[in-house]
């Protein structure tokens, strides 16, 4: 996918389509309500959208990376939710943790061990809780414990400020 054209510093006056609208692009859309930037829709590949003049595709994490319509725009840039979060609060301490299996007991193992040391500390990600509906409560101390799947991580620009790879196992090897 092209990633020629990003532009940190711009990419807030893109036209975006918010592609699939799973629990991480309802909270997209909730975020670009609240700042105010312009979106459309497109639910799943069976719909239609209301024209083609879109620079940004902000990717579900369940739409499959082969999917007819990303393969169709790959011209355009295509991001997650978390990469929308990066560039919105560059000054959010990231601890991104991903693998097989165990991201949601590790995630919240260090969640909590964080919080207990009087860290200012959110959870969120694949843990059923989006990222960019727990900015009202992220300041220039908060450390993000993200959890993080690989469907997340294909579209994501920048490193979180921590990786911690788990494990890998002969997973969901349908998609992969």
């Amino acid at each position: 996918f092209n990633r020629s054209n990003y532009r940190g510093e711009n990419i807030l006056n893109k036209k975006y389509l918010l592609y699939g609208y799973g629990v991480s692009n309802r909270s997209v859309e909730r975020f670009f309500i609240k700042k105010k930037i312009n979106y459309q829709i497109l639910k799943s590949s069976n719909d239609t959208i209301e024209n083609e003049d879109f620079d940004v595709i902000v990717k579900s994490p369940g739409i499959p990376f082969d999917d007819d319509f990303l393969l169709k725009h790959q011209n355009k840039l295509i991001i997650s939710d978390l990469e929308l979060f990066s560039i919105f609060y560059p000054h959010a301490y990231i601890i991104g943790i991903t693998g097989t299996k165990g991201k949601s007991t590790t995630s919240t193992l260090i969640y909590h061990l964080l919080k207990e040391s009087g860290n200012n500390v959110i959870l969120a990600g694949n843990i059923g809780i989006p990222i960019l509906d727990c900015v009202d409560d992220i300041n220039e101390r908060t450390i993000v414990v993200y959890e993080l799947s690989a469907h997340q991580l294909q579209f994501i620009n920048k490193s979180p400020h921590v990786g911690i790879l788990l494990n890998v196992f002969e997973e969901h090897l349908d998609h992969f």
